[in-house]
């Protein structure tokens, strides 16, 4: 241990530490976790401990037992500027359902993302907010939400998400609905092209077609969103005239975190329930707007994201409760993290193969690439 501790010691002093986070120096970081291994035998890959992820590599995978439970792991260190980070969709639509493998492309890892339409047949529309390259797909205010920064900073949290819309340049209408109905006339609807189906213009409602970010015409049957533009559904189209300039943004408004650093985020997606937010443990998922005792207290398949103090993501797979998957990302480490959608759709790709297999077709997935 005497020895551990020199070790350490003398190779910190060629570690630049920045906010808690090692920022250079990759051989110092093997040394260390090699050492650690050899005087304490700890898991196989250094990868995880109680004190969180050991970053000696961009990507890592192994499978442990943690609180009795058997866990299968993907650690991505987002630190890594060739690590890149994409919600994706099932063929760059939010009505269609893949395996996760195509869904992965090209990605050195993938896990199945938030929840979606299912069963009965239903068209396969997500549940939770989904945000690919900047580009909002889908909103919603249930559960919890992660968000990626172009600069791979991670942030969890409880998040209300909302769209300004903008006529001319000036504020001018507000949407809570992305590529769903809604039978609210108070909301205005986006359409965007990954919708991938004609929308369907309720009678007394108008659309309003965007090209280009001016409007085009304004209609009332049915109608396929333009690929260089989209469809702004709404019960109150008097305020829309052709040739006005029509813009949106996302805004953010978080509980624990600062609104202008989800500002910053490029690659968002929510589900839950969450787990533990900034090292601490979570309240009842039901405070989350879940209902279903499969997600409020039932032991399940699970699938599960989150990040330590060095800005190491792990992704993962178990078999738990949310109460006993909330103790297991506290032993692995992690100071913020969230479920996924979980069951059939939980699955895990790593390296070209899978080391957990979804039972289903998915909607979305967030893919990990090294660039």
């Amino acid at each position: 241990m005497k020895q551990l501790k020199k070790l350490v010691m003398v190779l910190m002093g060629s570690v630049l530490i920045t906010n808690g986070v090692q920022a250079n120096s990759y051989l110092a970081q093997a040394a260390i976790s090699q050492t650690i291994h050899n005087n304490r035998n700890t898991n196989k890959d250094n990868s995880i401990s109680s004190k969180g992820a050991v970053a000696t590599k961009p990507f890592a995978s192994g499978t442990k037992t943690v609180k009795g439970k058997k866990v299968t792991y993907v650690t991505i260190n987002m630190n890594d500027p060739k690590v890149k980070v994409k919600i994706g969709t099932a063929y760059q639509k939010v009505t269609a359902a893949a395996s996760l493998k195509n869904l992965a492309s090209n990605a050195k890892t993938s896990i199945n993302g938030t929840y979606f339409a299912a069963y009965n047949g239903d068209i396969p529309l997500p549940d939770g907010t989904l945000v690919s390259q900047g580009q909002v797909l889908h909103i919603t205010d249930i559960g919890s939400t992660i968000g990626f920064t172009s600069e791979n900073k991670v942030l969890i949290d409880f998040v209300k998400t909302r769209v300004q819309g903008y006529i001319n340049g000036e504020e001018a209408w507000l949407s809570y609905r992305v590529n769903r109905h809604a039978s609210d006339p108070s909301t205005v609807i986006i359409y965007t092209p990954e919708y991938g189906k004609k929308v369907q213009v309720p009678s007394g409602w108008s659309a309003v077609v965007c090209i280009d970010h001016k409007v085009n015409k304004i209609v009332t049957e049915s109608r396929t969103v333009p690929q260089n533009g989209f469809l702004l559904v709404t019960a109150k189209p008097n305020k829309f005239n052709v040739g006005d300039e029509v813009t949106y943004k996302v805004t953010y408004e978080p509980q624990n975190t600062e609104a202008s650093e989800w500002e910053k985020a490029t690659q968002v997606l929510s589900a839950g329930p969450s787990l533990v937010i900034n090292g601490k443990k979570t309240g009842n998922p039901a405070n989350e707007r879940f209902t279903e005792a499969k997600i409020l207290n039932q032991v399940t398949q699970r699938s599960f994201i989150g990040v330590n103090a060095n800005g190491v993501v792990t992704i993962g797979t178990t078999s738990a409760s949310v109460s006993q998957l909330k103790d297991i990302v506290k032993e692995m480490g992690l100071v913020s993290a969230m479920c996924l959608d979980g069951g059939a759709s939980s699955g895990l790709y790593y390296n070209g193969s899978y080391l957990t297999t979804p039972g289903r077709a998915l909607s979305n997935s967030i893919n990990f690439f090294y660039q």
